[in-house]
């Protein structure tokens, strides 16, 4: 099942934040005509559950766009040979207190690296 998701290979940016950038797997709309999106990865680990580095990537897409939700799909392998019948998958909601600090460390690292080339370029 895709879910309305179809393959996608764009880089968008955050309406408020043109410097926020994502480039999600997937994306669709569901019947309410909300963003989802897809993300899908593949692992040598056997995961218990989604690990948090790939959720703040995908708080960090659902923030980019304005999505609500996003299904995460995803393979073991051993060897690159696919470890079971198929591809595990998991929604993740928006969380918007992880997004917002996210979005904190984001702009203040961008902030801080425009002022330092701002800085080198003029001399001071």
């Amino acid at each position: 099942a895709t879910h309305g998701i179809q393959p996608s290979t764009a880089l968008f940016h955050a309406v408020v934040e043109p410097r926020h950038l994502a480039t999600p797997d997937g994306i669709g709309m569901d019947d309410r005509g909300r963003i989802t999106l897809a993300e899908i990865k593949t692992t040598n680990k056997s995961w218990k559950s989604i690990p948090r580095t790939y959720l703040r990537q995908v708080w960090w897409q659902q923030h980019v766009l304005g999505a609500e939700r996003t299904l995460v799909a995803w393979e073991q392998h051993d060897g690159f040979v696919p470890v079971g019948d198929e591809p595990r998958c998991a929604w993740v909601e928006r969380d918007d207190i992880e997004i917002a600090k996210l979005v904190r460390l984001a702009t203040s690292l961008i902030d801080e690296l425009y002022r330092r080339t701002t800085l080198a370029r003029t001399g001071s």
